[in-house]
């Protein structure tokens, strides 16, 4: 690959190739070759990129509240903020978007945390 001015430092011995674009499972790269998202992780992959329902529900967020948030789903209410500073406060779709994850555990969870991804909590 061509070795092109940047100012990240990239976390691979190479400079990576510029994102442009998703639909679905694909990524548009600025050098015009589509390639299919195999690193965007669970959370990004099983919905694809562009979902209609997860820009509207994101549309819809920020029409409401935009700060730091728990994570939008696309099942969960978008009709009040679930974007709140998830440490000091709560919001009713978050606390929606809670009980249908508690709900739906069949007895796996009594509770549930909202993080900002990558993180895990043994």
């Amino acid at each position: 690959m061509d070795a092109r001015p940047t100012s990240i430092l990239h976390r691979t011995p190479w400079t990576p190739p510029v994102a442009i674009a998703t639909d679905g499972v694909y990524i548009d790269l600025e050098d015009g070759r589509r390639v299919i998202d195999g690193i965007g992780g669970a959370a990004v992959t099983c919905v694809g990129g562009k979902h209609p329902k997860v820009v509207k529900a994101l549309k819809d967020q920020i029409d409401v509240m935009s700060c730091n948030a728990p994570p939008l789903h696309p099942l969960a209410p978008t009709d009040r903020s679930i974007d709140v500073y998830n440490m000091q406060l709560s919001s009713p779709p978050a606390e929606e978007l809670a009980k249908l994850l508690v709900d739906t555990s069949d007895g796996a969870f009594e509770q549930v945390a909202f993080l900002s991804g990558g993180i895990v909590i043994e």
